[in-house]
């Protein structure tokens, strides 16, 4: 059965299990196909990244043979054979470490090249510096007039259902003076206590800043945001490529031969 490897862009309940957005499963390939033609997950498939797991799975493979090969020769001691091993333990073991280094700075360099792209502002050709200006100030002046929490993030919501790209970028630049804003209207709402309150308020100015986030990007630099997360859920979860290594060495330590 084929099982590919899928990075969860958002979270699903996929056949009664549940997927969480930036982790990283191996799921059989209808699943994989399913998912990702949905937008709900990418394919986690890095060729340079690949070849060096590759290399360290042909390392242990060879390791253990060379290690049955060594216990199984009746010429040598004890002695002789845990010697032989340690040798061929270190030896091994410097070819692992070469894998990891060229894995991690694959990976560094993977990650600096989408974080680049996702940063990289490019203005649109019509521009208008002016409008931006006003535009962002119509809406800051909405929200500080606002009689309430709840009317500012309504006046947020319907800007920015018409906004253009770079008011959204200019926008989300001063969102800081914004959430001020917000943060001083949210405290005068009605909730059970204060923590509820400021849960509620915290979770409501996430929202708004992810919906102006969204619109002030470009295609190209939210999939290179997408694809930033998912090296990261990579580095996180599979950066140690010389794991199987450690745990196939310590069989043959001198107090277990």
């Amino acid at each position: 059965m084929n099982y590919t490897e899928i990075y969860m862009v958002e979270s699903v309940i996929d056949r009664g299990t549940r997927k969480s957005a930036d982790y990283i499963y191996s799921v059989e390939k209808h699943v994989a196909d399913e998912l990702i033609s949905q937008g709900k997950a990418r394919e986690v498939n890095y060729q340079s990244l690949n070849a060096h797991k590759e290399g360290v799975d042909k390392l242990l493979k060879e390791f253990e043979q060379k290690i049955t090969s060594i216990k199984e020769n009746y010429r040598l001691t004890p002695e002789g054979k845990l010697e032989e091993i340690a040798a061929l333990k270190q030896a091994t073991e410097v070819k692992v470490e070469e894998y990891q280094n060229k894995y991690e700075q694959d990976l560094k360099t993977l990650k600096q090249a989408a974080k680049r792209t996702a940063g990289t502002i490019e203005l649109t050709n019509n521009y208008d510096a002016d409008k931006v200006r006003q535009t962002v100030g119509i809406i800051k002046t909405e929200v500080s007039m606002a009689s309430s929490f709840t009317q500012a993030i309504k006046a947020i919501d319907e800007h920015v259902m018409n906004i253009d790209q770079d008011s959204a970028r200019e926008l989300l630049s001063q969102f800081s003076e914004i959430k001020t804003m917000l943060e001083l209207k949210g405290k005068k709402m009605q909730a059970r206590d204060d923590i509820s309150r400021q849960a509620t308020v915290n979770s409501v100015i996430r929202r708004a800043y992810e919906s102006i986030k969204q619109v002030s990007t470009n295609e190209s630099q939210r999939n290179a945001s997408v694809e930033f997360r998912m090296l990261e859920a990579v580095e996180k979860y599979s950066g140690n490529i010389r794991g199987d290594f450690d745990r196939i060495a310590r069989k043959y330590e001198r107090n277990i031969i």
